[in-house]
């Protein structure tokens, strides 16, 4: 029974402490030797919030701290190997319930963004949803749904907070219209080349409500692109 209850035990803190930050940055070792007190009490903030996090910021103290002398202590756990698997599903429930509410409050903030945004100036929205502002028109060619392109690009989150850059990494990408999400796939279709764009993608014509590692779910996507050029002969003269 003690080993299955480590085991079981240890799986969740790693998962739940890996996934709360300290601090924004990790800094520069002290030139001062790290204390024991140190160490148990970044472990212990950081359970802490890990708690919160996962729907259990109810939980009294004490108990926490029972459980913490008993493992560190090498004691037998006070908590029966039948009621364990109960425990650790209700664990993974609360949590989940936290990530559905936050899931809804994601979803609704990017509602209210695209309604906010449709009303600024030079914004444009087409029958798909997907809006855009032309920062500067091209007088090339608009590509077609099968052509291929080389752009320049930003992307960020509604909170300026950049995921993906062409612009950082000093380097174009080249790929086809088929192959990226939806709403790049129609946007770029509305500029010519040597055009540079604003779209303002949201959730369903992104990453919907799954997203991925770097975007959340219901993320609406700004991205800042320039269409240096069609790399075929496909596309079609406006």
């Amino acid at each position: 029974m003690k080993n299955m209850f480590k085991t079981n035990i240890l799986f969740i803190l790693v998962i739940a402490i890996s996934n709360v930050t300290f601090a924004e940055e990790v800094a520069a070792p002290a030139s001062e030797p790290v204390t024991d007190a140190e160490i148990a009490y970044f472990f212990g903030y950081r359970f802490g919030n890990a708690l919160i996090q996962g729907g259990n910021g109810n939980l009294t103290p004490e108990a926490v701290m029972k459980g913490l002398q008993d493992a560190l202590q090498r004691a037998q756990p006070n908590l029966d190997e039948n009621r364990q698997p109960a425990v650790i599903a209700e664990i993974q429930a609360r949590g989940e319930a936290v990530r559905q509410q936050q899931i809804e409050q994601l979803k609704d903030m990017s509602e209210v963004y695209l309604a906010e945004n449709r009303k600024n100036e030079g914004v444009l929205e087409t029958a798909s949803g997907l809006q855009y502002q032309i920062l500067e028109e091209g007088s090339g060619k608009s590509p077609v749904a099968t052509d291929q392109v080389t752009v320049h690009y930003e992307g960020r989150l509604i909170n300026e907070q950049v995921f993906d850059s062409s612009l950082a990494r000093g380097e174009p990408a080249t790929f086809g219209l088929s192959q990226v999400i939806p709403g790049w796939t129609e946007g770029l279709q509305l500029i010519k080349e040597g055009g540079h764009v604003r779209f303002f993608i949201p959730p369903e014509l992104g990453y919907g409500p799954g997203g991925t590692q770097n975007i959340p779910p219901h993320a609406v996507l700004v991205f800042d692109v320039q269409l240096i050029e069609i790399v075929n002969s496909e596309a079609k003269a406006n």
